[in-house]
This record gives structure tokens, C-alpha cells and sequence, in this order.
């Protein structure tokens, strides 16, 4: 193609052909311009569809960490009130002193009411990869405009933290528990009590 110019052009000067030359060199600069804009387009187009594809698939992250964090905070919710129900029998002394006789090294580790249900935590672990996905896109690739990006950093940057505020006062207040039972003779090591070793002391 690129001789195939060169020919005609060296024709056209031969020729004497000065304005057909110039306007022919025009419209061949023109055409050539047209191809590179036309090229540009194109890869222009292919990194966009590139970059779209790679946020939907940071947005399934984003759906697949909800979805699970939604699964165990059920789950979290469920055994907090589990919790609050054996604190609440304990405090309104509902539970006959009776029942603890029947408690013995065989049957100590089925025994729900002798858990320590204040210094007995696990925190929660939400999962954040999607987001974290998310935040490395908007900062290199600009997709700070698009709404559904902005909608999900600002629920992330709002209740992250919150959840992280939660999650350190929960913990002191076991650690601070755990502590102060720490000077009673009753109280058994972290590990006896997490193999729930019977210990009768401990359980009145």
C-alpha cells in the first residue's frame, strides 16, 4: 500500500501535476490520520470493555463478602442471644441451685450455663477484599464517577470504622473481665476453661 502511494506521487511530480500532487498528499495524509484516530478508537474501546469487565468482576467480590458477612453476622446474632438468654437466667437466679448438683467431670463439657459468657468472645471478621479491590481501581483507573462505586466506598468508609469501634470495646471489656476474675480463688486458667475442665469452685 505504501509503495503503491509512492508511485503515484512520483507520477504526479513527473508530470508536473503540482496542485493534483499537493492535493493528492492532502487527502493521503488525511486518509493515513483517519486510520491512526480510527486504531486509537478501537484500543480505546478495548481497554474500556477491559476495565468494565474487571469492575463487575470486583463488584461479584463485593456481592460474594456481603453475602458471607450477612451468613455470619445470623449466625452472630443467634449465638448473642443464646448468650443474653443464660445471662439473663443467671441474674433472675431462675437456674434451681439443684441443677449444678447434677453437673460432674462427664457431663461438665455439654454444659451451656457453665460457659463465661462475658469473657468468652469472638469477635467478628468481616470480609473486605472486594472493597479493598474497589478503592486500588477508583485510584488508578478514575472510576470515582461511576454511582455505584461511590455508593459502595461511602457504606464501607461509614460503617468500617463503626464496626472496628464496636469490635475494641467488646475486647477490652472480656480482657477487663477476665482480669478482675483473675484475683478470685476460684478462677481456672484461660486454657482450662476453654477444654471446659471441670471445676465446681468456678462453676457456683
Amino acid at each position: 500500500m505504501i509503495s503503491l502511494f509512492r508511485k503515484i506521487r512520483q507520477k504526479l511530480l513527473s508530470q508536473n501535476k503540482v496542485t493534483r500532487y499537493l492535493t493528492y498528499a492532502l487527502g493521503e495524509i488525511l486518509l493515513v490520520t483517519i486510520g491512526i484516530l480510527i486504531a486509537l478508537q478501537i484500543n480505546t474501546w478495548n481497554e474500556s470493555r477491559k476495565e468494565k469487565n474487571y469492575l463487575l468482576k470486583v463488584y461479584a467480590q463485593i456481592r460474594q463478602d456481603l453475602q458471607t458477612d450477612t451468613l455470619n453476622l445470623r449466625l452472630s446474632i443467634e449465638d448473642l442471644e443464646a448468650k443474653n438468654a443464660r445471662i439473663t437466667e443467671i441474674i433472675e437466679r431462675s437456674i434451681p441451685v439443684t441443677y449444678y448438683d447434677t453437673l460432674n467431670e462427664s457431663n461438665y463439657a455439654a454444659c451451656d450455663k457453665c460457659i463465661s459468657d462475658i469473657t468468652n468472645l469472638e469477635p467478628f471478621q468481616y470480609l473486605d477484599k472486594g472493597y479493598q479491590l474497589l478503592k486500588a481501581v477508583n485510584t488508578a483507573q478514575n472510576f470515582k464517577e461511576d454511582s455505584l462505586s461511590n455508593a459502595i466506598t461511602q457504606f464501607y468508609s461509614k460503617y468500617l470504622p463503626k464496626v472496628d469501634e464496636s469490635q475494641i470495646l467488646l475486647i477490652d471489656l472480656s480482657k477487663n473481665k477476665l482480669a478482675e476474675y483473675q484475683q478470685y480463688d476460684w478462677f481456672i486458667s484461660y486454657a482450662d476453661f476453654c477444654r471446659k475442665t471441670y471445676n465446681k469452685d468456678f462453676i457456683l
